[in-house]
């Protein structure tokens, strides 16, 4: 992001914005911009009180009086948007908004907040949001982890393309696969798998699962 990009957003697009996060070019372009006229609207004042002749050797010319009252009025317009650019700092790094209340304990706090602020960024996307740099997250190939993801393994009833799913065709000897037949037996049809359920509707109550009590060699039908 640019310098004049940096401005324009922290001041018209995200005035009041503490959501998301903010690129590191963002948040120091206007860390910069923040510093330098402040800096620049003193000297001038300096340099009016000193160059500009006034009768009373202690009063200050109306022009250093009014490049002041800018400096307070700049300060007063910026305090928001410079709260807020700085907690999207934090967000980019993967910090909470919370730690910029470091800033209220004595000489250390704003240290503190200043190195949190120059951290490296999260590459793609984090809690708070996707990185401002890369918001598809296609060239890093990145997904949000933190978003609904979809589901490749499902178990959704009845539906085939599933792989793992209830309702999957049967797999071989799974239940209700049908009986394989076997070698055809001398007494009768072909012979079910020992153990497997027969493909044909028998009478359960006379010869169950397909067994013939009354034959000794073999699984026939007894038919």
């Amino acid at each position: 992001m640019t310098f004049t990009e940096a401005v324009k957003t922290c001041y018209t697009k995200k005035y009041a914005d503490f959501s998301g996060r903010a690129s590191r070019s963002e948040f120091w372009w206007f860390f910069a911009f923040n510093l330098g006229v402040p800096f620049m609207l003193v000297m001038l004042g300096a340099s009016a009180a000193l160059i500009v002749p006034t009768t009373d050797s202690y009063a200050t010319p109306a022009y250093s009086i009014l490049l002041y009252g800018l400096v307070w009025a700049f300060n007063l317009a910026s305090i928001v948007p410079f709260i807020a650019v700085g907690v999207r700092r934090l967000h980019d790094t993967g910090k909470s908004g919370a730690f910029y209340l470091l800033v209220l304990v004595p000489w250390v706090g704003g240290l503190i907040v200043l190195i949190l602020w120059a951290l490296e960024p999260d590459r793609g996307p984090n809690m708070y949001g996707p990185d401002p740099l890369d918001p598809s997250g296609q060239s890093l190939t990145l997904t949000n982890p933190y978003a609904y993801p979809a589901q490749p393994y499902s178990y959704g009833y009845g539906y085939p393309t599933q792989p793992y799913g209830y309702g999957y065709p049967a797999q071989p000897y799974g239940y209700g696969y049908p009986a394989q037949p076997g070698t055809p037996q001398a007494h009768g049809g072909p012979a079910a798998p020992p153990y497997g359920r027969p493909s044909t509707p028998r009478d359960y109550g006379q010869q169950p699962y397909g067994f013939d009590l009354g034959r000794s060699e073999g699984y026939g039908s007894g038919n």
